[in-house]
């Protein structure tokens, strides 16, 4: 029996994936936690990306305008546009995987292009994702394990799915949709240990440390952790004072979790440092 559990725990270690949450390794409520004000062409920053040397991206949910973002300064350190006069639409969330970027709209659309120079545009590949606008995609991020697209849905679960959010998966190997839900997550079991009104997903990112998948919702600021099985294994309350409409989630490579607000009057993008 002992000997059975040390295999189980070497299977996870060795898996990335860690057998607690991570979600209370970030120090949530601290009070003097990190945030950084953004310039106005960010104001309503909707999603946020981070590549493999860890540069941020960023980007609006109106234009297909792509910022790079000091995260310690909140300049724009370059900006270049998706199409030539820059794609007008709802773009919720972006993910990058490799040389390649991605946009999503909320009504299913998947962008594809390549980094660009500054002041620049970039020709542009479209996918229908077979989600449509009742689904209202709001987050998304990539999936390593699977090489796949995860996007997490607002509102319509799908047939069959009331009382739960779902996210589903896009495979960028045959860009498909699985039909079934990667994950579907009970609302009332989630507003329950919160306390809050409702869970309606804004951004979604797989922590790199535990493979686990970090979930925000702007709607009554919650914030939960996924299981790669989809067990829901964390949660708790965004602070209001810090956080007046979480919108993007992503990871540094040192594993600090970045959390975007779109504001009233500037945005902002506030860092919480993996703890022990």
């Amino acid at each position: 029996m002992v000997s059975l559990l040390i295999t189980l725990l070497l299977f996870l270690h060795l898996n990335g994936i860690e057998e607690s949450p991570m979600l209370y390794r970030y120090n949530i409520q601290n009070k003097n936690v990190s945030s950084t004000e953004l310039p106005k062409a960010l104001k309503e920053i909707s999603g946020m990306a981070v590549t493999k040397d860890g540069r941020v991206f960023a980007h609006n949910d109106e234009r297909a305008v792509i910022c790079q973002v000091d995260v310690n300064s909140g300049e724009i350190i370059k900006s270049f546009s998706v199409g030539k006069k820059a794609l007008r639409g709802d773009f919720e969330d972006i993910a990058i995987v490799d040389k390649k970027f991605y946009l999503i709209t909320s009504d299913g659309y998947l962008i594809e292009f390549t980094e660009g120079r500054d002041k620049s545009s970039v020709d542009y590949k479209r996918y229908e994702t077979g989600l449509s606008a009742s689904y209202n995609i709001e987050g998304m991020c990539y999936d390593d394990e699977t090489n796949s697209l995860i996007l997490a849905c607002k509102d319509y679960p799908g047939n069959g799915y009331n009382g739960y959010r779902t996210c589903y998966s896009f495979s960028l190997a045959s860009n498909k949709l699985d039909k079934k839900p990667k994950f579907v997550l009970p609302i009332k079991y989630i507003t329950g240990k919160i306390g809050i009104k409702d869970f309606k997903p804004s951004g979604i990112s797989k922590n790199p440390a535990s493979g686990s998948f970090f979930i925000i919702s702007a709607n009554d600021n919650g914030i939960i952790e996924v299981s790669p099985d989809g067990k829901v294994i964390a949660q708790s309350k965004l602070p209001k004072h810090i956080h007046e409409q979480p919108e993007g989630i992503a990871f540094l490579p040192d594993k600090t979790l970045l959390i975007s607000d779109e504001g009233k009057t500037v945005g902002s993008i506030t860092k919480y440092p993996l703890g022990k």
